[in-house]
């Protein structure tokens, strides 16, 4: 909050005021990055534009990365402190479904067989003036 602040009395030009204070910039961008809301649901429950949103998620990243506090230690650092690290490694891969081909014989077969067809015994030639139908 304390960056986001300072950069907000930093900047030089004036320009049309934020329709968000800086405490409700910080929270849709937390919204954003926690629970991995569009931008379409996020825009919807803060009354603004899913541009707006975008670009208020954008600047408070760009603020913050310009942060010392937020900086991660370099790996000569993590290798020489004796902090035991623990690894999960998840697999999320896509992997292919089997579907058939569309010009498979199989597939034709089961559309002609899905077709209702009109009972012969119907008629459709004209009776007079009028047609008999069903």
């Amino acid at each position: 909050m304390e960056a986001l602040s300072a950069q907000e009395r930093r900047k030089k030009k004036s320009g049309r005021p934020p329709k968000l204070a800086v405490a409700d910039q910080l929270l849709v961008a937390l919204q954003y990055w926690r629970e991995y809301r569009p931008y379409f649901h996020i825009a919807v429950s803060w009354h603004l534009s899913e541009a707006a949103v975008c670009r208020i998620v954008h600047r408070v990243e760009d603020t913050l990365i310009k942060v010392p506090a937020f900086h991660l230690p370099g790996k000569k650092k993590l290798r020489e402190s004796n902090t035991q690290f623990e690894v999960i490694v998840i697999d999320a891969t896509e992997s292919p479904v089997e579907r058939p081909q569309k010009n498979s014989a199989d597939t034709i077969a089961a559309r002609s067989a899905g077709i209702r067809r009109k009972p012969s015994s119907w008629s459709t030639k004209p009776v007079g003036r009028w047609s008999a139908r069903p």
